[in-house]
């Protein structure tokens, strides 16, 4: 399938919502829809619209199988695009960190608490925050990294703090 889905993603402006979401419509129960979004979410020129798709996806219900749970934070890791990052991050919570990757994940994840983008930085909390309820052993490290957080992040990052200590 990912012969089809690479020309319809390629082919999207990255603006037109009603576009990608007929991609969507189209191709939501193909069996390999999952595989081949994160596929396609390691190429540059796919990335954005793949990683749009699959969080459109996960956020319907169904979540990468844990064969897939790999290549999910493998995904997250090469993206290139504020706006895959972003995606990605966001669905995050829904997809179980390998406890291979636990560090790795972790580690970038602190870096991105650096991202220019204020929204992939507050999603970037959202994702720590996740990593310390599968692993407490980080348990004390982002709550320093929130409580900081909360008095030198923009509004913005703060609000979706604040949703997330409400467990949203």
């Amino acid at each position: 399938m990912t012969t089809t889905l690479q020309p319809l993603i390629e082919g999207w402006d990255g603006k037109d919502r009603a576009a990608v979401e007929s991609i969507y419509q189209a191709h939501r129960s193909d069996v390999d829809f999952i595989a081949t979004l994160l596929t396609l979410c390691s190429s540059p020129n796919t990335e954005r619209g793949a990683s749009w798709l699959l969080k459109a996806h996960v956020e319907e219900g169904p979540v990468p199988d844990k064969a897939q749970h790999k290549r999910f934070y493998q995904a997250l890791l090469s993206a290139h695009h504020w706006e895959t990052r972003l995606h990605l991050l966001q669905v995050m919570h829904r997809v179980p960190l390998p406890k291979l990757q636990q560090l790795t994940v972790y580690h970038w994840l602190t870096h991105q608490l650096q991202d220019p983008n204020k929204f992939v930085r507050a999603w970037t909390y959202h994702g720590l925050e996740h990593i310390a309820r599968w692993y407490p052993e980080h348990r004390d490290e982002v709550d320093a990294f929130i409580t900081l957080a909360m008095k030198d992040e923009a509004p913005s990052v703060k609000a979706r703090l604040r949703r997330l200590a409400k467990g949203q």
